[in-house]
């Protein structure tokens, strides 16, 4: 299959795509601080939910920001959190 073949062919697609951001959810205690972020960062939508079983545990969350900033900063904030909850674990395993 050729990228010609299912990329979009309209140019304003391509705004919507970059305020658009795809976070991976492991649980139902990251979907509450998704939540909590979500409305600390201002309107967003989710508009897409993707199962990643059975590999994997999870799902895969497309979330439709306001703007480009919005949507960094919505990524950044989630991964912050999801990255000092990482340490924070691994240090009490040790």
């Amino acid at each position: 299959m050729r990228y010609s073949d299912f990329a979009p062919t309209q140019t304003s697609t391509f705004k919507k795509r970059l305020r658009t951001v795809t976070l991976y959810v492991l649980d139902d205690a990251e979907w509450a601080l998704l939540t909590k972020i979500r409305k600390a960062t201002g309107p967003s939508r989710i508009i897409a939910v993707r199962s990643l079983a059975p590999r994997y545990q999870g799902f895969s969350v497309d979330v439709l920001c306001k703007d480009v900033d919005a949507a960094w900063e919505l990524f950044a904030n989630f991964h912050d959190h999801s990255f000092r909850k990482l340490c924070h674990d691994a240090a009490y395993v040790n």
